[in-house]
């Protein structure tokens, strides 16, 4: 079983929540939690919970701008392919070439 939660600011209920969730999920659960941006501390308690998979919004950032520079590089290659493999890029090579 998989829990996920999100949480901002909300470090008193996030601490409430996490150890209730912790007594009384049965074994083997996994716990994702993203923090959308906490100041109040909330980040820093979630990740001394070492059972918890925490991600923090700086780390959805990174990981969205990695993913968009990856999409472009595919992107990119393959419109290079295509444009290689295309009866326009091969001039005197289609069946209505006049060469």
């Amino acid at each position: 079983m998989t829990v996920i939660g999100a949480t901002r600011n909300a470090r008193p209920a996030t601490r409430l929540t996490y150890a209730s969730l912790r007594r009384h999920a049965p074994d083997g659960i996994r716990v994702l939690v993203a923090d959308n941006g906490s100041t109040d501390g909330t980040l820093e308690d979630l990740r001394q919970l070492e059972w918890l998979t925490v991600v923090s919004l700086d780390e959805r950032r990174r990981r969205a701008r990695e993913e968009a520079a990856q999409a472009r590089r595919t992107l990119e290659k393959l419109r290079r392919e295509l444009a290689r493999s295309s009866p326009s890029a091969r001039r005197g090579s289609g069946p209505c070439s006049t060469g």
